[in-house]
Formats: C-alpha cells, sequence, structure tokens
C-alpha cells in the first residue's frame, strides 16, 4: 500500500485535497480546483472586500468629538491673567449633513460587491488558462506516447532491414531508408519532450509539480450559444462593470450632498480666574456656507456625472466584446468538431487500408520498401492531425467555460 500524503489549501474556507503519491493522474477537474485554491489573487480580493466591509461600519459614525481646552482673554502685552481672564473647556461635534453618512456607507458597501465580482471573475480566468495549460502539457504526453508507439514500430522495421541486408535478401538503399526514418521519427519525439516541459512549467506554476495523463479528455459538448449568450448578462466581468456604475451614481450623490452644510456644534464652560467675577457658559452653531455653488459644487456634480455616463458606456462595450469573444469561441469549437467528426471516420480506416496494401506488396514484390515507409509515414501523419484535431476542439471547449458565470 502507498502513502497517501495530504495538501491542505485556503481559499474562502478550508479546501482538503487528499492525492496519492503514485495514484491516478491529476485530472482536469483538480487541477483546476487546485489551481483556484492556491491562486493568492483570489484571497487578496476577498480579503480587500472584507477590508471594505468593516470600512462601510465606520463610515457611517460621526467623526469624532473635539475637545478644547485653553485660556480666554489673556493680554498680549505681558500674558499676564486679568479680572476678565478664564480657564475655558468644551467640546465640538461635526454632524455631517444631508445623507453624507449613507452615501458613504453605500460606497464602501459597493467596494466590498465590486471586489467579490473581481473574485468570481479571478476564479473564472483562472479556471480557464490553468485547464489550458493541463490540456496543452496533455497533447504534448499524448503526441509523445503515439510517436513513441511508432518509433517501436520503425525500429523493428529498421532492424529486419538490416537482418535482410546480412542475409543477401534486401538492399543498402532500404535499410538507409529504414534508419533515417527512425532518426526523424526520434528527433521528432525530441522536440515534442521540448514542448511537454514548456508546457509543464506552466502547470507547475498553477498546482506545482503534478503526474499528468497521457491521454486527451473526453468534454461534454457546451450549451447552446443562444443560452451562453443569455448568460452574459450575468458574467463576472458585467457585473464588475455594473458595479463600477453603481459607485459612479454614488460618487454622483456624493457630489450633490456637497450644497448641504455639515453642522458644528460647540459646548464650553468658562471659569473667571478671579474670586467674583461669574463663570460662563457658551454654546456656538457653525455650518458651511456654499456661496458659490456654480463654480464648485455643481462642476463636481458635473464632471461625476460624465464618470457615470463613461462606466456606463464601458459596460456596454465591456458586454459587445464578451458577445463577439463567444460567438468566434463558438464557431471555433464547431468548425473543429465538424471536421473531427468527419476525418475521425474515414481517415484512420483509408490509412490502415493503404499501409497493408503496401506492406503485403512489399512482401509479394510489387511494392518498394520507400512505398511501404511513404504509407507508414502518412499512417502516422494523420494519427498525429487527429490528435491535434481534438487538442485544439478541446482548447476551444475549455475555452467557452469563461462563459459560464456560476462558480463550479
Amino acid at each position: 500500500m502507498k502513502t497517501p500524503s495530504a495538501i491542505l489549501l485556503m481559499a474562502s474556507g478550508v479546501l482538503s485535497l487528499t492525492l496519492q503519491a503514485q495514484a491516478a493522474p491529476l485530472s482536469l477537474q483538480d487541477m483546476t480546483t487546485l489551481a483556484v485554491a492556491r491562486a493568492p489573487q483570489v484571497r487578496a480580493l476577498q480579503m480587500g472586500s472584507q477590508a471594505q466591509t468593516e470600512e462601510a461600519h465606520a463610515s457611517g459614525e460621526w467623526p469624532d468629538p473635539k475637545i478644547k481646552i485653553g485660556e480666554e482673554k489673556l493680554p498680549v502685552s505681558d500674558f499676564r491673567a486679568t479680572d476678565q481672564t478664564m480657564d475655558v473647556i468644551g467640546v465640538a461635534q461635526m454632524i455631517p449633513g444631508g445623507n453624507k453618512l449613507p452615501l458613504a456607507v453605500a460606497a464602501s458597501r459597493l467596494n466590498a460587491e465590486k471586489m467579490q465580482a473581481d473574485a468570481s471573475l479571478t476564479r473564472l480566468s483562472i479556471r480557464r488558462d490553468a485547464a489550458l495549460a493541463w490540456l496543452d502539457a496533455v497533447y504534448a504526453r499524448a503526441q509523445i506516447r503515439l510517436l513513441a508507439q511508432q518509433l517501436h514500430t520503425q525500429e523493428r522495421q529498421a532492424q529486419a532491414q538490416r537482418l535482410a541486408l546480412a542475409h543477401g535478401q534486401g538492399s543498402l538503399a532500404g535499410a538507409a531508408a529504414a534508419d533515417r526514418a527512425r532518426l526523424l521519427l526520434a528527433d521528432r519525439i525530441a522536440q515534442v519532450q521540448t514542448d511537454q516541459r514548456k508546457a509543464d512549467a506552466q502547470v507547475v506554476r498553477w498546482v506545482g509539480l503534478a503526474d499528468l495523463p497521457d491521454t486527451l479528455p473526453e468534454l461534454d459538448a457546451p450549451p447552446p450559444l443562444a443560452e451562453l449568450d443569455e448568460r452574459l448578462e450575468r458574467h463576472p466581468a458585467i457585473l464588475v462593470r455594473g458595479k463600477e456604475t453603481d459607485l459612479a451614481t454614488n460618487a454622483l450623490q456624493q457630489a450633490r450632498e456637497a450644497k448641504v452644510p455639515d453642522w458644528e456644534f460647540e459646548l464650553s464652560y468658562g471659569r473667571a480666574r478671579t474670586p467674583g467675577m461669574p463663570n460662563t457658559l457658551t454654546a456656538m452653531v457653525s455650518f458651511n456656507l456654499p456661496i458659490r455653488p456654480g463654480a464648485r459644487q455643481d462642476r463636481l456634480a458635473a464632471a461625476r456625472n460624465l464618470d457615470l455616463e463613461a462606466a456606463a458606456a464601458t459596460r456596454d462595450a465591456e458586454l459587445q466584446s464578451l458577445r463577439a469573444e463567444l460567438a468566434a469561441d463558438y464557431a471555433d469549437w464547431l468548425g473543429l468538431d465538424g471536421r473531427l467528426n468527419q476525418l475521425a471516420t474515414t481517415l484512420p480506416q483509408r490509412a490502415g487500408h493503404l499501409l497493408a496494401s503496401n506492406i503485403a506488396g512489399y512482401a509479394n514484390g510489387s511494392a518498394t520498401f520507400d512505398q511501404v515507409s511513404d504509407a507508414r509515414q502518412s499512417a502516422i501523419d494523420d494519427a498525429l492531425k487527429l490528435l491535434e484535431l481534438r487538442y485544439q476542439r478541446d482548447r476551444a471547449r475549455l475555452a467557452l467555460d469563461y462563459f459560464v458565470p456560476a462558480d463550479r
């Protein structure tokens, strides 16, 4: 029995996944789940949202009162107390006017909601990028597996040519051709191995070192295009833009509230220094007086109104861009799926028939070794072509998952 190793990851709760040391290779689902759980940018946005929620509570409170302590009516000529000098202590409280406090609370809450939408968008992007990184690495392994099988066959063929030549039954040209085909196939594997190392580097970025399969996954067909298009209104990217529009609306409301004065109430007690002189109680009220609203407050409100129009236009542009991207990606998947379905039913069969015919012809002398090698190379190319089409279709399919807004 092999001992499992546990990996504990924190991301908006506790996520624990137990990976067997030498168990099944990392699946696509596990890859995306681990990538999201390990992503520090998601945790950063979640903490930022919590910070804004805390700030919302503070934003609804009055400013701290001010304590005033000092002397009144102290002559500046000699700074000596007279019978008019008083020791004064007082308190002042500023009260924001209008709806300034509720609007400040709403702004902090909107920022918290925007960060939550940002976190959802980030999770969606990470899932897509991690899935594509996994697919690239698996595709390289699938190529190597297929090429290795062909190389094994080619090595046996080259060995057979050398044995035939040694017994005077083959030709030098045939043996050289077989050896050349073997060398080219080995070089092709070396090239794909380089591609695999590059793809593995991206996998390590998301989940660290991992054992991956060498077979492309079977992916379900995407939902209908009309259904995906209808979901775009709830896509996190659009929700983020919507929260930006809400924040711009809030900023406009705050700018309009700037015309409403803030009030400050002050109460102070004065104790006379000279015995027999009366002590005093002072009550004061002060407030802002907007004397030129057209030059200040109205201009600020006009600026915030333009910001609101810009935010709404940006949201509309984002939605248009998503719709165009969705249509293009869906057309890509649809075209690749159709091409693959058409070729997968006929290409392997015809390549197999051609190779078998040439091998039989070579055995009875009606075909040359070059014809056999060409047929074998065509079979390899056809198999790799089908594998490439499957890979491209799977990439197009995974790209469509970006347009599914729900965190799955």
